[in-house]
């Protein structure tokens, strides 16, 4: 018998075990179940091997490609092998997943927690207005699976305030909110990477840089457009590099590139998660310009805290999580606002001094309630509570 078996997509990326180690370090008899692969969006993932200081892992095969209908193959006889007081799920409770390690807890007196980025409301009303009568066949099978949970998940994480809404909506019986904690040894200030790094990469003007995926609702197009108006200032742009056959939205950024005369001031990095931290100290503005669909908005914004704690000016669209990830730590321009976005910049290359303050201001905030062990401490008062 175990304390916690722990469920995680995100954990075919070592970086991301960093949680679950913790819990483990403090005591707790804790082992985790990755997917053989994780496919998606035309590409398949491998885990990442074990790494020397990694919990037990048990790598089980990921069924079907809907996270709404998944199911991990052999799942319920590892339960009954592992016989844990706690299944930690990290994924949505509105999940056929959920629903079956949530009937096995019911029959065997154990509890199931779960962790959601959910941010939108899941009630058929609010589906219609966002996506039209399209959405609602989807919405129909959110409510089942969510209605199903509400009685038998003990506690939901969320992410963000818009989420403590959703599950308070469905009366759920326990809901709190935690950070997706960082790594402390990977996002800090070290002066020694910064300079590496900008050696490395010919940087030498004040640094603006975009870390994440390239998509759309990401709004990197609207930050190529706001700098396309200060071609007269010296700043360059870091972003990570991109196959400009992935996708259209990838050919678009390319072509403004171009189109703007922007390629001499773009250094494009390929950097694994563990490796961000040593780019970010190489920036000195961290960019989030995400844009709100009608089936989504900033759930997070990893990147943000990250940088924060690297002591980065972090300047973010108003958009979903990100204000309350920033409070006052950083710079907020409205969600699509390429105005408002060159007018802060062009503040900030000219004047940087006058932004000193927010470099302390922001690793203050990010120790103080992003960190993983935030997170873990945050985590545990609730496991305690539950057994």
């Amino acid at each position: 018998m175990i304390d916690i078996l722990a469920i995680s997509h995100a954990s075919i990326v070592a970086v991301n075990r960093t949680f679950y180690n913790r819990l483990r370090d403090r005591g707790w008899g804790i082992e985790l179940v990755v997917p053989e692969c994780l496919r998606g969006l035309g590409e398949i993932k491998k885990p990442d091997p074990p790494q020397g200081s990694d919990l037990p892992i048990h790598f089980l095969e990921l069924k079907g490609s809907n996270p709404r209908i998944q199911r991990y193959h052999g799942i319920i006889q590892l339960l009954e092998k592992r016989r844990p007081k706690i299944v930690y799920l990290d994924n949505d409770p509105a999940s056929l997943m959920a629903c079956e390690l949530g009937w096995w807890c019911i029959r065997n007196k154990a509890k199931l927690i779960c962790q959601s980025c959910e941010n939108l409301s899941l009630s058929l009303k609010a589906i219609y207005h966002r996506e039209g009568a399209r959405g609602l066949l989807r919405g129909a099978l959110k409510n089942v699976l969510v209605r199903i949970s509400r009685l038998l998940v003990a506690h939901v994480f969320v992410i963000s305030e818009d989420g403590l809404r959703v599950f308070q909506e469905f009366k759920f019986r326990s809901v709190s909110k935690i950070p997706l904690g960082y790594p402390e040894s990977i996002f800090h200030p070290d002066k020694e990477k910064r300079l590496r790094i900008r050696s490395e990469n010919n940087l030498k003007d004040l640094v603006i840089a975009y870390f994440g995926r390239l998509v759309p609702e990401k709004g990197i197009h609207i930050l190529i457009q706001a700098l396309a108006g200060l071609k007269h200032l010296n700043w360059q742009l870091m972003m990570d590099e991109f196959d400009v056959n992935a996708n259209s939205y990838s050919n678009e950024i390319q072509m403004m590139i171009d189109n703007f005369g922007l390629r001499d001031r773009v250094v494009f990095i390929r950097a694994s998660h563990a490796e961000i931290g040593a780019y970010m100290n190489a920036a000195d503005v961290v960019v989030l310009a995400s844009v709100s669909t009608p089936v989504w908005k900033e759930q997070y914004g990893r990147v943000i805290p990250e940088a924060m704690a690297c002591g980065k000016i972090v300047i973010a669209a108003r958009s979903g999580a990100l204000p309350e990830l920033i409070a006052n730590a950083g710079l907020l321009f409205e969600e699509g606002s390429v105005m408002e976005l060159n007018t802060i910049l062009q503040s900030v290359i000219t004047s940087p001094r006058n932004f000193e303050t927010y470099k302390q201001t922001a690793i203050e905030r990010a120790r103080g309630s992003f960190s993983v062990e935030i997170q873990v401490t945050q985590v545990e008062k609730i496991i305690n509570k539950l057994k």
